[in-house]
């Protein structure tokens, strides 16, 4: 008479084979049905649950969590306010969180440093607050552990001299509201020497009582809605510039003045002189993005761009992306009939869209 077998019997490549013609929902029902296939799953799911990013309310962690919460290292939920249920969850279950990237508000701010203090595995945390902060907030949130990033939706003035408090912050991004309101922006580079990202949104009046010097560690700089001038000053360690405004020439302009140190730089739009002004300005520059293009690019000047790339230091080892909105697609097929265009790397927004939704 022969044995009776089961699927636990069954070696653990076949499982994985059965894992991969599941869908997720019923992938966890069966890795909940015994603690073999528990294990199986998490083999076959690898990384898939290492990175959650803004998914928090969308899928079924209820499920999920108790099976592979130990494989998850980083949550990032940028657009909705974690429930009880959810914070229980993490709590429980993703004993091994590296970082967290939560949003919070007046009614759960205590709760929410509460579930912080409980995951003892954690080294970063970054926290977007969507309320007016009081002063017992910011009391709660200078008490927090390993804080590294702040964003501020609603801010105020009176958070000035708050914001010089948090001496480990890496991540600083404000939202300003009030027409211009003045901004001492150097006085939070001053005061948080850790700081290495800032994002501006809505800032139209530039004011300081400070000089900018190499002190300043600031690397990347996002602005959106901010009247960028001449007033503007100099970062001198700035590798990364992100700047969502339709004055093309002025953010061109602050850009090239960082043309020691500037890197990678994002603009949502620009105008055909500006683009040659900017390659012959920037030498360091090795990443160009530029979601509104007001040109029509020709053979010709991409032959004048490779060469301006070329005596920039641009070589196919170290290549210059260049990525622009999709009605500039025929650029890549114009690269390929010209002679060293292998150092530049064509991308189009639409093309890497289409690659993120596979």
């Amino acid at each position: 008479m022969e044995t009776s077998r089961n699927i636990i019997d069954l070696p653990v490549e076949l499982i994985d084979r059965i894992f991969k013609n599941l869908e997720e929902s019923d992938q966890c029902h069966l890795a909940h049905s015994h603690p073999f296939l528990r294990n199986c799953f998490i083999y076959h799911v690898g990384n898939r649950y290492s990175n959650v990013i803004s998914s928090l309310c969308f899928k079924n962690w209820k499920t999920i969590l108790p099976v592979c919460g130990s494989t998850v290292h980083h949550i990032v939920e940028e657009f909705h306010i974690l429930d009880e249920s959810l914070m229980r969850l993490i709590e429980q279950h993703c004993i091994n969180l590296e970082s967290i990237q939560i949003g919070i508000n007046r009614r759960n701010y205590r709760r929410v440093k509460t579930f912080l203090d409980n995951l003892k595995s954690l080294s970063s945390v970054r926290l977007w607050v969507e309320c007016a902060v009081t002063e017992r907030m910011f009391s709660v949130l200078r008490e927090i552990k390993h804080l590294k990033g702040l964003e501020f939706l609603r801010y105020s003035r009176s958070y000035s001299k708050q914001i010089s408090n948090f001496g480990q912050l890496e991540h600083l991004a404000i939202t300003i509201n009030e027409y211009r309101l003045k901004v001492d922006v150097l006085e939070w580079c001053y005061g948080l020497q850790n700081l290495r990202s800032l994002k501006l949104d809505g800032m139209d009046y530039w004011r300081s009582n400070y000089e900018c010097t190499e002190i300043i560690a600031l690397e990347e700089l996002e602005v959106r809605d901010c009247d960028v001038s001449y007033k503007w000053p100099i970062f001198h360690n700035l590798k990364t510039l992100n700047a969502h405004s339709d004055k093309s020439l002025a953010t061109i302009q602050f850009a090239i003045r960082h043309s020691k140190s500037l890197e990678k730089l994002i603009l949502s739009y620009a105008y055909d002189s500006n683009l040659f002004d900017l390659l012959n300005g920037c030498k360091n520059l090795r990443y160009l993005e530029i979601q509104q293009l007001s040109m029509q690019i020709n053979k010709e000047e991409l032959i004048l761009m490779i060469e301006i790339l070329k005596k920039n230091g641009v070589t196919q080892q170290n290549p210059f992306t260049l990525k622009l909105d999709p009605i500039m697609n025929h650029i890549g097929a114009l690269l390929l009939e010209i002679p060293g265009s292998e150092i530049v790397h064509f991308l189009s927004n639409k093309k890497l869209l289409d690659s993120e939704t596979k």
